[in-house]
């Protein structure tokens, strides 16, 4: 995930994490369609592409990443409007 998210920066990256019993086994990069320093919007398809997988390989989603590429390290008001699963979020923050 750093790898990804340092190879996009100075734009916010996104992705999925897929596993089974709390444990990931695979990560989604997501393409983020808002193409922005400050806000992501994942590519519906990719996403769409990637829970199907997920349901066909009897995983669970467990998880959604970004980046904040020039901080905060906290979530913004606009992550917790926007956090549409019940699972966990991770924000890998710079700066």
């Amino acid at each position: 995930m750093l790898n990804y998210v340092e190879s996009h920066a100075p734009l916010e990256s996104c992705g999925l994490l897929a596993g089974r019993d709390s444990k990931v086994e695979k990560i989604f990069f997501v393409q983020n369609q808002a193409h922005s320093a400050v806000r992501y919007v994942m590519d519906p398809i990719e996403q769409l592409n990637a829970f199907e997988w997920i349901d066909s390989n009897e995983m669970e989603l467990l998880g959604i990443f970004h980046s904040h590429p020039t901080g905060p390290e906290t979530v913004s008001p606009t992550d917790i409007s926007e956090a549409a699963y019940a699972v966990i979020y991770i924000i890998l923050a710079r700066g």
